[in-house]
């Protein structure tokens, strides 16, 4: 299975910036998409889902700005300033367009990760959402798509890390099946409780010592599932009874 991956949204004037970026950034875990409009940007945003924007500050000017406004209107999606340099006023002017985060150009390749890792992490903060969940040997990593058990290792797809951010922000509580068809398919479908019930088995395959009696996603009958709080988890990772995995 591929690990899931993100999907940033470039607009610049050079086209080169994308081409640079699709060829030396995907090992850094991301999709990437541009476009030379500001003004197609908000359209992207809609057809294509982008979990952070990079917009060239060259382009902030006149009616630019107001096209950053009419993105803030629809989304919250997090907005990384590419700058021409270093000059603490194009900074200043960029924040006080509506970016969150600002980069200048030239950059490495691994301060921009490092700052689209930060941008998500707050986004995630801000919309109630923990990028991170530790219980004994289990630790889950939504921001890099893994999941470690142990000594095993394992990459999660995209309706897995949605999955486990509805259920690691429940804070232990139950979220009823419903609820997680909504977040998983974007409307509440009883046609796809089976497709529900077969991504919690994948995920309990990654995160459970044994898949069949789970003791950190645990099934409420007809209700939905939760994630058990770190301490109720048996130290062994073992259920002392048998569980439904379904």
């Amino acid at each position: 299975m591929t690990q899931a991956r993100r999907k940033l949204l470039v607009v610049a004037r050079d086209p080169a910036i994308c081409r640079y970026l699709r060829r030396r950034f995907s090992q850094h875990g991301y999709e990437i998409s541009g476009t030379q409009q500001p003004d197609r940007a908000s359209i992207m945003i809609s057809e294509w889902c982008p979990d952070i924007l990079m917009l060239e500050t060259d382009l902030l000017t006149g009616d630019s700005v107001s096209h950053i406004q009419d993105i803030k209107a629809i989304t919250d999606i997090p907005i990384l300033g590419l700058l021409p340099g270093s000059v603490a006023e194009d900074v200043i002017e960029a924040l006080d367009a509506g970016v969150d985060d600002c980069i200048a150009s030239p950059f490495s390749l691994e301060e921009l990760a490092a700052r689209l890792r930060k941008m998500l992490r707050r986004d995630l903060l801000r919309r109630g959402l923990k990028p991170n969940f530790t219980s004994g040997e289990l630790q889950i990593d939504l921001l890099a798509g893994r999941i470690r058990r142990g000594n095993h290792e394992f990459l999660l797809s995209d309706i897995q890390i949605r999955l486990l951010q509805r259920l690691i922000a429940a804070d232990g509580g139950v979220v009823a099946i419903r609820e997680l068809v909504q977040e998983l398919w974007g409307a509440p479908d009883s046609s796809k409780i089976g497709a529900l019930r077969r991504a919690i088995w994948r995920v309990r395959n990654k995160i459970e010592t044994d898949p069949h009696r789970p003791v950190h996603i645990l099934t409420e009958v007809r209700v939905g599932y939760r994630l058990a709080s770190p301490s109720t988890v048996p130290t062994d990772g073992m259920s002392p009874v048998h569980m439904p995995a379904t």
